[in-house]
């Protein structure tokens, strides 16, 4: 049975916060990066700039096309070939994926008969996924979202600078996955697209589309100015920010979710906030999913 609470709701140079790409596709870096359109300059391939490790190119407002990257980069940890690429904010010192975890990519987890950890000791088995394909993963409790992302050899999104986030201090830009869906806490980024709710931009109960999760990336207006992915609508995505009075081995311990899904209306549930309240550990509905973050090594 579901127990639910109240639910709340990069870059290059965007109100502080710039954003690299961690990996490229074999053919884009011996090329020189991907085409770009005439009379727009490329990054890929160039002299990224201090700071940047080799490999790495600044992302200047340019949208990367996510079918042009390479997964697992060294720079941002992962597994090499697991899940989705990231990108790194690179004055917050994490990376975080650029779309939702995907259908196929979770039943690859299940595959692969991973154990349960102590501190979700409450469950016997994580809940495998109904479907296979390119749409984003939806149904999962939080520890089936933290065991996904440390497969993957990532981690839920906390806190900034490895701050511990509880239900409260997560509703701030301390939060890594708020920075990065905010553009580095630009006023002017309630949504990750602009300021306003839009249902035509992003996937809501309230869009022309809804009913059920789309591909990831599907729709290239659904994304900040680094090609993070959805962080609004689509599916709603576990933060690792839990009621620390609570212990964490109990079920009941109430978590974070970011961004709204379909099944949630645009203006009330999509924006990057977090309102008050949150959803037990082991609360689990068809627009539930994941999006892992990571240290940058």
């Amino acid at each position: 049975m579901v127990r639910r609470r109240a639910l709340g709701g990069v870059i290059a140079i965007v109100a502080g916060a710039t954003l690299v790409q961690c990996s490229w596709s074999l053919d884009d870096l011996s090329s020189g990066g991907p085409a770009t359109d005439a009379g727009e300059a490329s990054t890929l391939g160039a002299d990224a700039g201090p700071g940047l490790a080799d490999g790495e190119a600044a992302l200047d407002g340019a949208v990367p096309d996510a079918g042009l990257v390479e997964t697992g980069a060294p720079s941002c940890g992962g597994r090499p070939g697991v899940g989705a690429t990231m990108v790194r904010v690179l004055d917050a010192g994490f990376c975080i994926d650029t779309t939702e975890v995907t259908l196929d990519q979770y039943q690859a987890f299940i595959a692969s008969n991973p154990p349960i950890p102590p501190e979700c000791a409450w469950k016997t088995a994580y809940t495998p996924a109904a479907f296979s394909g390119s749409a984003a993963i939806g149904n999962v409790d939080w520890c089936d979202a933290n065991g996904y992302c440390k497969w993957a050899g990532k981690r839920l999104c906390r806190g900034r600078g490895g701050v511990t986030l509880d239900l409260t201090s997560s509703r701030t830009p301390t939060s890594e996955w708020q920075y990065a869906c905010t553009h580095g806490g630009d006023p002017m980024f309630s949504y990750p697209y602009g300021n306003a709710a839009d249902p035509s931009i992003c996937l809501y109960s309230n869009s022309p589309d809804s009913g059920q999760a789309r591909p990831v990336a599907s729709n290239p207006k659904c994304t900040g100015p680094a090609g993070i992915f959805d962080l609004s609508g689509n599916v709603w995505e576990w933060e690792d920010a839990c009621d620390r009075s609570v212990p964490n081995t109990t079920a009941a311990a109430d978590c974070n979710l970011r961004g709204g899904g379909f099944l949630r209306d645009s203006s009330s549930w999509g924006s990057c906030a977090a309102v008050p309240g949150g959803w037990a550990r082991d609360s689990h509905v068809e627009d539930t999913g994941i999006r892992c973050c990571s240290d940058y090594q």
